[in-house]
């Protein structure tokens, strides 16, 4: 992972460095060094950053779009999702039948 990717996997997150030393348990300066270059990005720092990426990108893709047409309905609470709008044709979960 580069410097440039390392800043770009942090803001996807919304995270500082400071940030992403405070949940892994590194020094601030490790992190300052990755994000400068002046050490490379650890292997398993990438991969976590990698996840935690994909993981965002997979619930703003699967479950943003549900909360935001809960939210459209007039006569539902805002933070309440239905049972049946989990399962629903337009939520993409369905199986195709056969």
């Amino acid at each position: 992972m580069t410097p440039e990717q390392l800043h770009a996997h942090l803001e996807v997150l919304g995270w500082r460095q400071a940030d992403f030393a405070e949940r892994t348990g590194m020094t601030r300066a490790t992190i300052n060094k990755w994000a400068t270059g002046r050490a490379p990005v650890a292997p398993w720092a990438g991969a976590y950053l990698g996840a935690l990426c994909d993981m965002a990108a997979l619930r703003d893709k699967y479950l943003t779009p549900i909360r935001s047409r809960q939210r459209d309905k007039a006569d539902s609470e805002p933070d309440q999702i239905e049972h049946e709008d989990l399962f629903s044709d337009d939520a993409k979960g369905e199986p195709e039948s056969e």
